[in-house]
């Protein structure tokens, strides 16, 4: 899967949560089969490598950023 493969999967899913919460912006996490991004937690001296990727969105359902989600 690449990035734009994520977004048509997280865009599906934000659809199918927004049903449920009209009125909240909703962040979508997306597993990808490879590694998409890197990062430090504060604190943490060890590089985190992520294939997961975090998608928000706000009401309206405009992608407004996506981001490695290397927070568990």
């Amino acid at each position: 899967m690449d990035t734009s493969d994520g977004i048509e999967v997280a865009k599906r899913q934000w659809e199918e949560n927004k049903r449920s919460n009209p009125d909240k912006e909703i962040d979508i996490t997306v597993i990808f089969d490879k590694p998409i991004g890197e990062g430090y937690l504060k604190g943490i001296d060890n590089l985190i490598k992520t294939n997961k990727a975090v998608f928000r969105f706000n009401k309206k359902g405009d992608l407004i950023t996506s981001f490695p989600g290397i927070r568990d």
